[in-house]
């Protein structure tokens, strides 16, 4: 597992997700990098969201597959998040 995003970062990378989910073009990837410090690796995340589907009773989702790496490290995840009444985006599951 990868070391966590960096705390500063946190609220940015949230966002960064929401904005790929809401407005990303299906299997285009966006790139995100945490901010650099000289006590922490740099985190980088490619992420390309699928085209959206419509569910009962979870609404639009969309499935994010994402490569996060980390020094020397990278991960594969492909995560679903579903759209909640109030237009936010939440995790409804990991593939």
């Amino acid at each position: 597992m990868l070391l966590h995003t960096p705390a500063q970062d946190v609220d940015n990378f949230k966002s960064f997700i929401s904005q790929t989910l809401d407005i990303g073009a299906a299997g285009l990837q966006r790139e995100w990098r945490s901010s650099e410090r000289r006590s922490k690796s740099q985190l980088k995340a490619l992420l390309a969201p699928s085209p959206g589907v419509e569910t009962e009773p979870a609404g639009r989702c969309r499935m994010l597959s994402a490569e996060v790496s980390q020094r020397r490290q990278t991960e594969a995840w492909k995560v679903w998040f579903c759209q909640k009444g109030d237009g936010n985006w939440k995790i409804s599951g990991l593939n």
